[in-house]
């Protein structure tokens, strides 16, 4: 659950709780879906419990109404405000802002 109180859904083959480090490892056919209608598809992917940070060294695929694009590597926090990847392909929207001069 969100910070809102909303569901967002993770399936994936295989995974792993490291107590010590607070790690979740997720194995095989991730999907990640969230509340917004975003959805990330990768074949492994690591959930930081105590920073609230995704991360992946895998291909991935991420939709949401702002993107859909693929590349090698994620390194995002759970809202998706802020992430970096790896050679990227696909389409991004960008806001343009007139100058008021």
């Amino acid at each position: 659950y969100n910070d809102d109180g909303q569901e967002n859904e993770v399936f994936a083959d295989y995974g792993i709780f490291y107590k010590a480090t607070k790690i979740v490892d997720l194995k095989r056919n991730v999907k990640l879906l969230s509340d917004d209608g975003s959805e990330l598809f990768t074949q492994q992917l690591f959930w930081d419990a105590e920073n609230e940070w995704l991360f992946t060294e895998e291909p991935f695929t991420f939709k949401n109404i702002d993107y859909d694009i693929s590349a090698i590597r994620l390194d995002t926090n759970k809202e998706f405000s802020e992430f970096k990847t790896g050679k990227l392909s696909g389409l991004i929207t960008v806001t343009e802002n007139k100058d008021s001069l």
